[in-house]
């Protein structure tokens, strides 16, 4: 009878270590996988940084700039751009989008005023309508497509004005 008592006895410690065993067990797979996701998430960031870097030299090293980016507003988004005077085929930086484009040289805006009243006071190459009340604008070659974009979006009759950004990856046609 006493064998059987100590026979018993073990058998119950042995079970209550094991269990024992088992909890501390995945309580530490529980943590490692813990350190394994914030360790993925931390990867995941720098990779993410990483990129956002990558991004940014290559539009330094197409438009030839190495000097520090100019923050700019176009069309309601933040962009950044390498150069001080956008022109067609300048390159600009959609912080938003986190997408490269290329300045397609023209702005659209919806007026109330007609074409020819609008185009009477600007400087342009053409002017086209493409919908009631919108027109494709194209400014002189060398204009600062930024300081015009501002002053049309100041203009009295104008009630939307959004420069053209091309995010293909390809060139503006020349004309």
């Amino acid at each position: 009878m006493k064998t059987q008592f100590n026979a018993s006895l073990i058998t119950a410690l042995f079970l209550v270590t094991a269990c024992d065993n088992s909890s501390t067990e995945s309580e530490s797979e529980s943590e490692s996988e813990s350190e394994t996701k914030i360790e993925t998430v931390e990867v995941t960031k720098k990779q993410a940084d990483k990129t956002e870097q990558e991004r940014i030299e290559h539009i330094k090293k197409s438009t030839g700039k190495t000097k520090s980016a100019k923050s700019l507003e176009i069309n309601g988004e933040k962009f950044t751009s390498f150069t001080t005077v956008l022109v067609k085929g300048s390159k600009v930086y959609n912080v938003q989008m986190r997408e490269p484009g290329t300045v397609k040289g023209s702005i659209v805006v919806v007026s109330t005023m007609d074409v020819k009243t609008l185009s009477a006071d600007l400087e342009l190459t053409s002017a086209v309508k493409i919908a009631k009340d919108t027109y494709r604008l194209l400014p002189k070659q060398q204009t600062n497509l930024h300081e015009y974009y501002h002053a049309l979006r100041k203009t009295e009759g104008v009630e939307v004005t959004e420069l053209e950004i091309d995010y293909s990856g390809k060139s503006p046609e020349t004309k």
